[in-house]
């Protein structure tokens, strides 16, 4: 009797013991610590596209896998019935453990005196591909069968099915089945066919054994299992079987490409210094693919047809000017060329400007009021120390306007307005305008520094052009569609950053339908670099052609390598983005300039010319020359100096290059003047027609009206004694 009393408590304790260990494991897996696993996503990788949001390219998460997490909607999909049937058929029943499965497994394994299964549910391989837990053991496995009962507990059902999709192998660096689905058959994930599905669903058991790129009959035979289970489990009919076996494995794999590779890899560069994080698994970036494109495609064609591909490097910078944003960035002809160097980007290599910094000089030196467009400068011989500089030619023009000496781009009325400005000052200039690179003192530089002595890059030039062309406010390029688009410090006056682009201001014969541009062109020393900016009020358009090396090439000369290219590619900018022109500055302010000697014209000056000036900048200097005594002396003067009493020509010189000077809003007046030692009447003839008369010492104003080309001017005395020059008038 006792024994049975003892048996029956013991039972009771037993009991007690096992429903007390039931509820508290029941506990701990409802209320118990627990890791929720949503909140470690896997590594992602990230599109970086253009502004219309097509890939530009895929960037690799930070372990070197192509993951691409989606979010799954319902569970009628092919690919969630494919998964389910492949590795978890009662997924949506069980919770966490399948006890049907663990016995099979147990069985299975006992008979078979190794390992045949391991009764793991998509529950379970969800824990385990979150952790990295090393070699498998039972005590391990023992661990995520508890885990994954608490994932059941704390997430929906189609959430973990969610996260096994989202974390699962599908063969090399490809995770995920948004990024198989793409790999594979170059498609999303929700477009998969039955077939399809099916031979994905299949790959996790053996992911690089079954991969269908390179073994496609693994993959087919895996494929018809799987199919083969959908069926058992009735979630395809016969019909749909039967279509679905007889579909031949064809990976049309996407081809891991890259398009404006320069450009992608400025984008990382720039949102890793800006700590800018891809919104939505995307970066996008500012480029228009339409224009980025065209502007690769003109590159290398104008660099095969102009030179036969002589020349192997070139760079396009586009910049919208309201933002700064890069709508186009070329660093070179033939990215994937090896022996052409083709991998240096362009837009950042560092190179020698030339003439193209001119405009920066003479929009500081507009803002310091010492010259308006029409001040007269001197381009004649001068000596600096031990420099003499020359103007590209080879040839001096005499007395010129700014506006005529910045659009011929004359070297030595740049180097007597950089002297005046002060290379100091110049190089802060420089400097705010984004051209960080030049960085040496103003003794390294000297006045060479007006002509391009020093090193700088397209994408800063683009830039500093963008601030001219955006009325003075710094504009700062970039290629991120987030960055921010606050206004920059002003640099310049929108009235000086005007007179400079009226000064460079042609008309685009042809397709532009006669619209204004402005443009600056650029040749270094030894003809290594060829360059030409080019812009309008909404655009800037920037090109360098050079050979990476270094090397030079008598073709590379800015005005006819670059300038071709770079009017060709604005044109196609501005019929997309504006090809306004700028409207005037309520600032400046219209004044007479004396034809003489340049400077505000008085009462008792005769031939004069309008002009504008910055009101309250620019200094007013009052014609002296015309007083009528130190006229008389000054020709007295030249007379004795030249001595003899046949006249002649002092201006124009003989085979300058003079321009039609529209940007002042007159008709263009070109000055003729000679001395003669008779004292008599001149008479002028251009083109062996009279067109006037004047004496020794004065200025006639000859008035060309529409004439262009090659101008022969002769001045003849009354004794048939005469002088003669030519020279060039263009647009």
């Amino acid at each position: 009797m006792g024994l049975k009393i003892f048996n029956r408590k013991l039972w009771y304790w037993c009991g007690g013991l096992v429903a007390g260990g039931t509820l508290l494991f029941a506990a701990m897996v409802a209320w118990g610590p627990w890791c929720d696993i949503r909140q470690m996503p896997p590594e992602r990788s990230f599109v970086i596209c253009d502004a219309a949001g097509r890939e530009l390219y895929r960037v690799l998460a930070a372990d070197g896998n192509d993951c691409r997490p989606v979010a799954l909607c319902g569970r009628e999909s092919w690919i969630v019935k494919a998964v389910v049937a492949a590795e978890d058929k009662r997924f949506w029943d069980h919770r966490g453990i399948d006890p049907l499965a663990v016995l099979r497994a147990v069985g299975q394994n006992i008979s078979g005196r190794r390992r045949v299964s391991g009764a793991s549910t998509i529950s379970s391989l969800v824990i385990r591909l979150t952790r990295s837990h090393g070699k498998r053991t039972f005590g391990l496995k023992v661990r995520e069968f508890f885990q994954a009962m608490q994932l059941e507990v704390h997430v929906p059902k189609e959430e973990i099915l969610q996260e096994y999709l989202n974390r699962a192998p599908f063969g090399g660096n490809v995770v995920g089945i948004e990024a198989a689905s793409r790999r594979y058959f170059d498609k999303e994930w929700h477009s998969l066919s039955l077939a399809e599905a099916a031979l994905l669903a299949g790959l996790p058991q053996a992911p690089s054994r079954l991969r269908p790129d390179r073994n496609p009959e693994g993959a087919r035979v895996r494929r018809n299992y799987v199919l083969g289970r959908m069926l058992a489990l009735g979630m395809i009919d016969q019909e749909e079987y039967d279509a679905a076996i007889e579909v031949a494995v064809v990976c049309k794999r996407q081809a891991i490409d890259i398009k404006a590779p320069h450009a992608v890899f400025m984008v990382r560069a720039e949102a890793a210094k800006a700590g800018i994080k891809p919104q939505a698994d995307t970066l996008v970036t500012t480029l228009d693919p339409a224009l980025q494109s065209y502007a690769g495609e003109a590159l290398q064609q104008h660099l095969d047809e102009a030179v036969g591909g002589r020349v192997k490097g070139g760079g396009v910078v586009v910049v919208r000017v309201s933002d700064g944003g890069v709508v186009a960035l070329v660093g070179s002809p033939d990215y994937d060329s090896v022996v052409n160097a083709g991998q240096v980007n362009g837009a950042l290599a560092l190179r020698s400007p030339g003439s193209a910094l001119k405009p920066f000089l003479y929009a500081a030196a507009f803002d310091g009021g010492a010259i308006t467009a029409a001040t007269v400068l001197d381009d004649r011989h001068v000596v600096y120390g031990a420099t003499i500089p020359t103007n590209f030619d080879g040839k001096f023009r005499g007395a010129v306007t700014a506006g005529e000496a910045l659009f011929l781009s004359l070297n030595i009325p740049a180097y007597r307005v950089a002297s005046s400005y002060g290379v100091d000052r110049f190089i802060e200039v420089l400097r705010s305008v984004g051209l960080n690179t030049i960085e040496e003192t103003p003794d390294h530089y000297g006045l060479a520094l007006a002509l391009g002595g020093c090193e700088v890059r397209l994408w800063d030039m683009a830039g500093a052009y963008a601030t001219l062309a955006g009325g003075g406010r710094r504009v700062t390029p970039h290629l991120l569609a987030t960055t921010d688009k606050e206004a920059g410090p002003e640099v310049f006056s929108e009235a000086a950053c005007w007179m400079v682009s009226e000064a460079l201001a042609q008309e685009i014969k042809g397709g532009s339908g006669g619209k204004r541009v402005a443009w600056k062109t650029g040749t270094s020393s030894g003809f290594r670099d060829a360059w030409c900016m080019a812009w309008g009020r909404s655009v800037v358009v920037g090109v360098w052609l050079g050979n990476p090396d270094g090397k030079g090439d008598p073709w590379l000369v800015g005005a006819s390598a670059a300038v071709p290219l770079a009017l060709r590619i604005y044109e196609r900018a501005a019929a997309v983005m504006g090809g306004e022109w700028f409207e005037r500055p309520k600032e400046l302010e219209r004044f007479e300039v004396c034809v003489v000697s340049g400077c505000e014209a008085i009462e008792q000056c005769r031939d004069r010319v309008g002009d504008w000036r910055i009101r309250g900048v620019s200094l007013r200097r009052l014609c002296e020359v015309c007083d009528s005594s130190a006229r008389a002396a000054a020709s007295g003067d030249i007379a004795v100096k030249r001595g003899g009493e046949e006249p002649k020509i002092v201006s124009p010189t003989d085979g300058a290059m003079l321009r039609h000077n529209h940007w002042l809003g007159e008709e263009t007046v070109i000055p003729l003047e000679a001395v003669s030692g008779s004292g008599g009447e001149l008479f002028w003839f251009a083109n062996d027609e009279l067109v006037g008369r004047s004496r020794s010492g004065e200025k006639f104003l000859w008035r060309p009206g529409e004439l262009l080309g090659s101008v022969t001017v002769t001045c003849a005395d009354a004794g048939a004694k005469s002088d003669q020059v030519k020279f060039t008038l263009e647009q």
